[in-house]
């Protein structure tokens, strides 16, 4: 899918991201190599869907079509979202969502 949105005119610097419970290195690897701008791993803390999202939507058409990695692909093995992931409490209340949305 990735591909076909960058062939089609004016749609190339669409930032596309990934998210997947896929979190190996070669996952990582065939995304950018489909064209994808970044890749997040499931679980996906809110900090870091949020400031992901942010980054790309500031970032000039221009800058998005060269399907470099944005600022969740930086991180290693280590720091990747599902090792923030699991340090985050996974039980929510709809209060405590209703605050994460509201910021």
């Amino acid at each position: 899918a990735t591909r076909r949105i960058r062939r089609i005119p004016g749609r190339q610097g669409t930032p596309i991201l990934a998210m997947t419970a896929n979190a190996f290195g070669e996952d990582r690897d065939a995304c950018f190599k489909a064209g994808m701008d970044d890749f997040l791993s499931k679980p996906i803390p809110p900090d870091v869907l949020y400031g992901t999202v942010l980054h790309w939507l500031n970032q000039p058409t221009s800058d998005r079509a060269d399907g470099g990695a944005g600022p969740a692909a930086k991180l290693g093995p280590e720091g990747s979202s599902a090792d923030a992931g699991s340090r985050q409490p996974q039980g929510r209340d709809r209060r405590t969502s209703t605050d994460i949305a509201e910021d």
